[in-house]
């Protein structure tokens, strides 16, 4: 319309077999994650991908990544409730790797803004699945009351110790994570927030009252304030948001 101001989306493409990326948190730099030649060979860049450094290198290339603080870059096995998995932090200046969790069987895990919590999944020994969260300086273990998959997790930006996670009411039968990976089950999700210092957790919402479907909830988010959630809903890939202020 002629009300509208014209713009320009103007990009770069990574060039090479990307395994993974992630921005700093300050987001002036671009941390990436190629298969050479059947090795995964870790690069740090300017956020635009130019001059890149090389970090690392590893047999290792069935990986995902984050970079949740200023000083770790967080390097997760691909999750098989058929496999032991492993969360590693990664220093972005020595390139060092520490190994956080594992092996536990179809691990999954998401790190809190500071790096000092991990909320985790594993695949339980009848097919089901135990969360909890981890503190990395005490090296201990809370269980999270609820039972859902990582991937359904994200930290809060501003509230760095409340996490959020789409919870499904009813677990359905199946093998974690491999099935739901493969859309072969669906879950009917609530939104619940757990506090990482004093385990309390607490339902923000059900979601089936506020919306016209069923949710099976993944790729969840919070604004830097943390007064909205985001996700989407896994069966039609729409995208949702939850005002955390209106519903705690």
């Amino acid at each position: 319309t002629p009300n509208l101001t014209p713009y320009e989306l103007r990009g770069k493409n990574i060039s090479g077999n990307v395994i993974g990326y992630a921005a700093s948190p300050d987001k002036t730099k671009l941390f990436t994650l190629m298969n050479e030649n059947g090795i995964g060979v870790g690069y740090v860049s300017a956020f635009n991908a130019s001059n890149p450094t090389r970090l690392f290198t590893t047999p290792l290339v069935e990986l995902t990544v984050s970079w949740p603080s200023d000083n770790i870059i967080a390097i997760t096995t691909k999750a098989s409730a058929n496999y032991g998995g492993y969360l590693y932090f990664v220093d972005p200046k020595s390139g060092v790797w520490s190994k956080i969790l594992g092996p536990l069987p179809g691990l999954t895990a998401t790190v809190n803004r500071t790096g000092k919590y991990v909320l985790y999944s594993s695949s339980g020994k009848n097919g089901d699945l135990a969360t909890g969260i981890y503190s990395v300086a005490t090296a201990t273990t809370t269980d999270a009351v609820f039972r859902t998959l990582a991937d359904k997790c994200t930290w809060g930006n501003f509230y760095k110790e409340l996490a959020y996670c789409g919870v499904p009411t009813q677990l359905p039968s199946g093998i974690y994570p491999d099935d739901w990976y493969l859309g072969t089950l669906a879950t009917v999700d609530k939104i619940w927030q757990i506090n990482a210092t004093t385990g309390e957790v607490k339902l923000i919402s059900s979601l089936i009252d506020k919306s016209d479907r069923v949710l099976n909830t993944f790729n969840l988010g919070t604004d830097l304030k943390d007064k909205f959630l985001f996700f989407m809903n896994k069966n039609d890939l729409s995208l949702w948001s939850l005002d955390l202020i209106k519903n705690n």
